[in-house]
């Protein structure tokens, strides 16, 4: 295991985070300290155990600041934080592939592997950095400067370097550097640590590097074959590639063995929504992904704002108007709700929407009727995540069917749209 670099300042668990309590009596310093013994005598599952038990403490916390009714399901405060974009992807993915690690441990699934104990212990460290000093509702302390460090576990640099940069591309200061130090042979760190491959694989796929997100896939594939969102994102590289039969059958596999799942649910929508792009003439592809699309909407309570959207935009393309138009109402319902609430809080919104939540929007207005608000929203959406060019290029592709069917003009491109 790789030492902590002694020239790069660390940080100690600062008083304020230790002296957390939360609901029922929770004392966070207690599950550190607790943390760091299990670690001492090589007790693995306990490791993971209490960074599980810090990670649900707090999600559960977060909810209850945004005052919503906290689940005893992990999965499900998660899904609130995401919901209300009170926390950045990177974040949200780190968070669950710590949950899914605990579950591993109480479910006595298999047992974890030593790197394994380091890497939850490191994503817990994630959470409690976004809890403490990003979450908008959370106790806001003052960030140290310098590479951070809470010292609650064996740090790998090269995890943590990888970490930060992430934490840059999302935020758009990052400069390629991500692409860049994998080009250069510093990928060796993520072979053993999935979860965060994945979100590496993620973001080279946004940014259109597909063949770098395969290559990464397929090792950390050959560590964890059955990993579902390595698994996700293999087909997603090859959708983007154009690769459609392989893309289907890795879906397909997929939904016989995860039923049920609203990620590969929409994957497979969003495939067949591909294959009727490539030939119009042929609607039981379209109908297909509707009906998913609209199932799956249904089946997260009206929660899952992208499948809703979704199943409104599919909807209109099999010329259901006055159908679409309710479904993408309740879309902005949703969004309607959240935002009351924000600012009932004290917050108007969180602080950095996501491209995804922005353009989700804009294409809730459109196809509601709004169309000055939806062109103006898609404008800032492109404008404030100018870098995503695939992404807002398939965002542009959607929408310009939408505005076909409803008889409206096309997007103003980039230019006229800072203009």
């Amino acid at each position: 295991m790789n030492q902590p670099n002694q020239d790069v300042t660390q940080h100690p668990v600062p008083p304020e985070m230790a002296a957390f309590t939360g609901a029922n009596g929770y004392r966070l310093g207690a599950d550190i300290a607790a943390l760091r013994r299990v670690r001492e005598v090589a007790a693995g599952e306990a490791v993971i155990f209490y960074a599980g038990r810090i990670l649900e403490a707090l999600s559960a916390h977060a909810v209850e600041r945004l005052e919503q009714e906290a689940s005893s399901n992990c999965f499900s405060n998660l899904g609130v934080l995401d919901d209300f974009a009170m926390a950045p992807r990177a974040t949200l993915d780190l968070a669950h592939a710590l949950r899914r690690l605990a579950n591993q441990v109480r479910h006595v699934a298999r047992e974890p592997k030593p790197w394994e104990w380091n890497l939850a212990e490191l994503l817990c460290e994630r959470f409690l950095i976004w809890f403490f000093y990003a979450f908008a509702l959370g106790p806001k302390l003052e960030r140290p400067l310098g590479r951070f460090s809470l010292d609650i576990h064996a740090e790998d640099p090269a995890l943590t370097e990888i970490l930060d940069m992430l934490e840059r591309e999302e935020a758009g200061t990052g400069g390629g550097a991500l692409l860049s130090a994998y080009a250069n042979g510093r990928d060796e760190a993520l072979v053993h640590a999935p979860a965060i491959a994945a979100i590496v694989a993620e973001s080279f796929i946004a940014d259109g590097h597909t063949k770098e997100a395969e290559a990464l896939l397929t090792s950390a594939l050959a560590q964890v074959p059955d990993d579902l969102r390595l698994r996700q994102l293999m087909a997603l590289q090859f959708k983007r590639r154009g690769e459609i039969e392989a893309a289907a059958q890795i879906l397909e596999r997929l939904e016989r063995d995860v039923p049920d799942d609203d990620e590969t649910m929409g994957m497979l929508a969003g495939l067949s929504k591909s294959i009727w792009l490539k030939n119009r003439a042929d609607m039981k592809p379209l109908e297909r992904a509707e009906r998913l699309y609209r199932n799956g909407w249904k089946r997260s309570k009206n929660r899952n704002t992208y499948l809703g959207i979704n199943a409104a935009a599919t909807t209109l393309w099999l010329g259901a108007a006055d159908k679409a138009r309710d479904l993408a109402r309740d879309v902005l319902a949703r969004f309607t709700k959240r935002n009351e609430i924000l600012k009932r809080v004290g917050e108007h919104e969180a602080s950095s929407r996501s491209f995804f939540d922005l353009v989700t929007e804009a294409e809730a207005l459109l196809i509601a009727g709004d169309e000055a608000l939806a062109r103006a929203a898609y404008a800032e959406a492109f404008a404030r995540h100018a870098g995503r060019h695939g992404e807002i290029a398939l965002v542009r592709t959607q929408a310009a069917i939408s505005l076909e069917k409803l008889g409206l003009g096309p997007l103003a491109d980039a230019k006229e749209s800072i203009a």
